[in-house]
């Protein structure tokens, strides 16, 4: 739909508040409310305004249910992490969750060892990569 403009303007024209009422009415139509959980980014500046897809939110909390090998030069390192969910009600992590098969980028010797909390994401071909380990006391 086109916005109700005001006619242009020519050199000597008087603008008044009917005019200046009809540009910030155009201009309030232009703004973007994406709401929660559409997956749009917007950001602002004073270059304008960019509108961004969201990559899929697929983020968890795991932990391995066996070590997680290492990477050795470009194949990643594999094995097996259930996902779990935190309970914001009752502050705790879930007992149970699910299991999948994650990769790591880490070349760390010896890999990372079992029950051992991460942080796994999902790439935008499904793969589960480990990106956060928690480093112990």
């Amino acid at each position: 739909m086109k916005p109700d403009l005001p006619r242009r303007w020519r050199e000597g024209d008087t603008i008044g508040a009917r005019d200046l009422n009809k540009l910030l009415d155009a201009i309030e139509r232009c703004i973007i409310n994406p709401g929660q959980s559409s997956g749009l980014d917007i950001s602002q500046s004073q270059g304008g305004t960019s509108l961004r897809v969201r990559p899929p939110t697929n983020r968890y909390l795991g932990v391995t249910s066996g070590t997680i090998t290492a990477r050795s030069g470009t194949t990643p390192g594999t094995g097996t992490v259930t996902l779990y969910l935190y309970s914001t009600s009752a502050g705790t992590v879930g007992t149970s969750g699910v299991n999948v098969t994650v990769y790591n980028f880490s070349s760390t010797t010896g890999g990372i060892a079992t029950s051992t909390y991460v942080w796994v994401e999902q790439d935008v071909d499904g793969n589960w990569w480990i990106t956060s380990v928690d480093c112990g006391n």
